[in-house]
């Protein structure tokens, strides 16, 4: 009997201890009816990750209740729901626990009015009890029965979770400022369209649209906002899910200035970093350019019409304000035959690439190839653009809401009168044409360049004296070409006979020396004709030549390569002296290395230049002594040519 005593006894402390640990635990993540939380008290999720609680955002002092991470930071990127945002408490006395009805509500302490509700449309008369989960989700559970009744996660605020499922009714909502959780004027969700949109609107207008979903991604947005269709429960149900790192949580939150903004929170830090935004450009903003106008944010002026269209309002646009939109240059076939019966010429389609597709696209089944014929068929239809995950898509009377991207986007193609794409093709040949003409100028100019330059320095060349072959005529031609040596052809005489003038059968014209026996050594000439400067004084003045004349002009020509100087060009001020005279003068002074130029090799030996400075005196000897007859004086001529060639 003591036995079956003591193990009633511990089977009753077992159970005692087992009811109290349970009732711990739920006190960690829940919230019931025994067991409300007061201002400073929280409620914990399993893992640590979420707090359910009272707090004050910011500056304000007003206080709130709702879910944040588990940490001291409760600012507007780190509270991802709040219960009462537009029912704000004015001191500490709050209360939140479950009502009679089976309500989760939010009490005023000091009058135990009912601040925010759950309000549950069918009340359970057996309480439950509220659970902070993992997710960031506080659901309402009722007692002895599966499934939730009530979850945060279908009443958003401003933060879109990644396993929250957000349907066409469903909206986030902005807080008015990052101190104000109340409604703020920026709402997003999914659009009306029969193609899912997200939308933000501002004051029910929107401001940002995303493009419609292919099944991957929406047409507008380039990263983040990664989503999966769900449509298991019989309506388009959307659920986010991202694609990082297990250590990193994301969360996207809809702010006070309208930006949906993609917020990741590394597992163990409280540091924020942000990724996606949107809008990002003043293009991204809804229909910024009006009606049949394109938003390129890559210009400097963003709007302009498509092609075909021009602006609605001349002067508004010329202010920069677009938001009138464009109208048609030219009617299309179909508006021409209602109003004059002129058929024309068929419409075509321009297409537009890497576009944002307009708003309020009409989607059908019909495959790629029956797209086009299906817009030009239909006299209302304006546009049209095929993707394979969206399918066919035409618009009719307006295109609101069109971008031009850089990458990315899709093919549009706009319906416009044939005269358009004729001129279109017109322009592309002006320009094609004008280019070629450009091109073809250039490459003639710089061919005739090349042809001139070429003539010119071909030019130049053959003024540059040129040693050659001396050509050989027998004496029958010469006799015919100076008319058997008529007197009349003679043009002088010198020491081995007469010069004769002629003309070759070529035209070209000749001078002929006709050589005697005899010891002339000087001859008369009618004609002086020479180089000023090389020419013997009795040749130049009195026109007498000889071998001796020779020699002058060979002197100087050595003289002006061993001085560096020209004979022509040189005069000392000092004594008035000519290079023959200067030289000359150095002679006599026994200094002739000073005429030396200084640019000769360093091979040069200037010591041997007095022995051969005898060969030049010559030179200038020639032109002060008459010096007739003698042969002898020809060995001065030889041994300067020895000496040269010695040196």
């Amino acid at each position: 009997m003591e036995l079956s005593s003591g193990r009633v006894s511990g089977a009753l402390t077992v159970f005692l201890l087992s009811c109290f640990c349970s009732d711990f635990v739920t006190a960690i993540d829940t919230i019931t009816a025994s067991r409300p939380i007061k201002d400073h008290e929280t409620i914990v999720s399993n893992s640590s990750i979420f707090k359910f609680g009272f707090f004050s955002p910011g500056s304000s002092s007003n206080r709130y209740v709702g879910i944040w991470y588990d940490d001291d930071n409760k600012s507007a990127e780190t509270v991802i729901w709040v219960a009462n945002r537009n029912n704000p408490l004015k001191d500490s006395s709050g209360v939140v626990t479950i009502s009679e009805d089976g309500n989760l509500v939010v009490l005023n302490g000091q009058n135990n009015e009912v601040v925010w509700s759950s309000n549950v449309s069918n009340p359970v008369t057996n309480m439950g009890s509220a659970r902070l989960l993992d997710s960031g989700n506080l659901v309402l559970l009722p007692r002895n029965s599966n499934g939730s009744i009530w979850e945060s996660f279908q009443e958003p605020t401003d933060t879109f979770m990644s396993k929250m499922k957000l349907e066409k009714m469903l909206q986030l909502s902005s807080w008015k400022d990052p101190s104000d959780p109340s409604l703020g004027g920026f709402s997003a969700g999914i659009g009306p369209s029969n193609i899912p949109e997200v939308f933000i609107w501002n004051n029910n207008r929107p401001y940002w649209r995303s493009g419609p979903w292919n099944g991957k991604t929406f047409i507008g947005v380039f990263d983040g906002f990664d989503i999966v269709v769900d449509n298991q429960e019989g309506s388009a149900a959307y659920n986010l899910s991202f694609k990082f790192p297990n250590n990193l949580l994301s969360y996207i939150v809809l702010d006070s200035l309208g930006k949906l903004r993609q917020v990741n929170r590394v597992s163990g830090k409280e540091d924020l970093e942000v990724g996606s935004s949107y809008p990002v450009t003043e293009c991204d903003k809804y229909d910024r350019c009006g009606g049949f106008g394109s938003c390129d944010a890559k210009k400097k002026v963003f709007c302009s019409c498509l092609r075909g269209f021009v602006p609605k309002n001349v002067e508004e646009w010329s202010r920069g304000y677009s938001a009138s939109g464009c109208v048609r240059r030219r009617l299309l076939q179909c508006e021409r035959i209602s109003r004059n019966g002129d058929v024309g010429k068929a419409d075509g389609f321009l297409k537009l690439g890497m576009m944002k597709v307009p708003d309020f696209a009409e989607r059908s089944s019909v495959p790629e190839v029956k797209c086009r014929e299906q817009c030009l068929n239909n006299c209302s239809c304006i546009a049209y653009a095929y993707d394979a995950g969206i399918g066919c898509m035409t618009w009719r009377d307006n295109l609101i809401d069109l971008q031009k991207f850089s990458s990315g986007g899709t093919d549009l193609y706009i319906r416009v009168a044939d005269a358009e794409l004729d001129k279109k093709d017109m322009k592309v040949v002006v320009i094609v044409s004008v280019v070629v003409g450009v091109v073809a100028i250039a490459i003639c100019t710089f061919f005739l360049w090349w042809w001139m330059a070429k003539r010119k320095a071909m030019k130049e060349k053959s003024k540059m004296p040129q040693l050659q072959d001396l050509p050989v005529f027998n004496f029958e031609k010469l006799a015919i070409a100076t008319k058997n040596f008529n007197l009349t052809n003679k043009l002088g005489q010198g020491g081995f006979g007469p010069v004769y003038k002629g003309v070759l059968q070529d035209g070209q014209e000749i001078a002929v020396k006709r050589i005697f026996g005899g010891n002339q050594d000087q001859a008369n000439t009618r004609r002086v004709v020479g180089t000023y400067g090389y020419m013997s004084p009795e040749y130049a003045m009195g026109g007498q030549f000889s071998e001796k004349s020779d020699v002058f002009s060979f002197g100087v020509l050595l003289l002006e390569i061993v001085s560096g100087k020209r004979n022509t060009g040189f005069y000392q001020d000092e004594n008035s002296l000519t290079l023959l005279g200067y030289a000359w003068k150095l002679w006599n002074e026994n200094n002739i290395s000073a005429l030396i130029d200084p640019l000769l090799p360093l091979t040069f030996d200037s010591s041997k230049f007095s022995d051969d400075a005898g060969c030049f005196s010559e030179a200038y000897l020639r032109k002060n002594l008459a010096l007739q007859g003698s042969e002898s004086r020809l060995s001065g001529l030889f041994r300067c040519i020895t000496v040269i060639s010695n040196t």
